[in-house]
């Protein structure tokens, strides 16, 4: 009997004749699902509260993905051949991250705009199209790359795992693009710190809650680039490769990193620690103008280098 026919777990079904080769462990993949549900509470909590509603946007559906993927797994466990348990998992864990960075992305131009844009090589408002159009691209890719590799047809497998591993890439590179263009506003911004700071922050509290801020991202930036680049040889190496049959690999580079990310995106949430970033702000709505008037004029960043401080995102 070929395995393809298999629906359950029987003498000749084993669990290792699985993708996988295990059943997902309840405790671990209980523990992710838990903490992802708790932070999709809170995101919806906090960015109701506070108006921040592309933030919610991306945290919302990035968290409530993870924790449908988690159930997907633990749906595994009860029956490792499950068609839908599998696809529910593989679909909802590949997208989830791609969602999370979409809000890291968002960052950027508000920072620009908050703390100088005129030291920004381009328009802040490219930031959002060029890093959330890459991140679209990416998930469109992997999506569809998931979907065929759920499908269970033997010729549409291989095209979905290396159409997911494709989106992958592409969300490395727009994440260590992103992490570029954001390193060099900073340098660029840090050398005239101490004379913006004054003039762009209202308080040494604010300051300090967008200090507490700019590293949540970064480590959440960390985070999920790690687990992209676990995923990366995990897909190539093909259903049913060492890493894929390592859950502890799995949990840790792939579960614990987004956990991570969520979480300080959770704790350190702009609605509190970044109010420049709710849409009900007065200080967004006068960035709104300062926008519309650098979009009309050329930006002297391309001429010299200065700005505030470094934004660590």
């Amino acid at each position: 009997m070929s395995f393809r026919e298999c629906t359950e777990v029987t003498v000749s079904c084993p669990v290792e004749a699985t993708i996988y080769a295990y059943r997902p462990n309840i405790g671990g993949n209980s523990f992710f699902l838990a903490g992802f549900s708790i932070c999709l509470i809170a995101q919806i909590y906090l960015g109701i509260r506070h108006k921040t509603w592309s933030w919610l946007g991306c945290l919302f559906v990035g968290c409530a993905m993870e924790l449908v993927g988690y159930i997907g797994r633990l749906m595994m466990n009860s029956n490792p051949w499950s068609d839908t348990a599998f696809r529910i998992q593989i679909v909802c864990l590949i997208l989830g991250p791609s969602l999370m960075s979409g809000s890291i992305d968002l960052v950027l131009k508000h920072v620009v705009l908050t703390f100088g844009s005129e030291f920004s090589r381009i328009p802040a408002k490219w930031y959002t199209w060029v890093f959330i159009g890459a991140d679209i691209t990416s998930i469109v890719v992997q999506a569809i790359g998931g979907a065929l590799a759920s499908s269970g047809d033997a010729t549409t497998i291989d095209i979905g795992n290396n159409m997911m591993l494709a989106g992958i890439i592409l969300q490395v590179v727009q994440l260590v693009a992103f992490g570029i263009v954001t390193l060099e506003y900073g340098v660029r911004s840090y050398r005239h710190r101490s004379e913006l700071a004054s003039l762009r922050t209202k308080s040494a509290e604010s300051l300090r809650k967008f200090k507490f801020f700019a590293w949540s991202c970064t480590v959440a930036y960390f985070a999920i680039l790690i687990r992209c680049c676990y995923r990366i040889p995990e897909l190539a190496q093909g259903w049913g490769g060492p890493l894929m049959q390592d859950e502890v690999t799995f949990l840790v580079l792939d579960g614990a990193m987004i956990l991570l990310a969520a979480i300080v995106l959770t704790v350190f949430h702009p609605g509190i620690f970044f109010p420049q970033m709710a849409s009900n702000s007065k200080e967004r709505r006068e960035r709104k103008d300062l926008e519309k008037s650098s979009d009309r004029s050329p930006s002297p960043a391309g001429q010299r280098d200065e700005g505030v401080i470094s934004t660590g995102v």
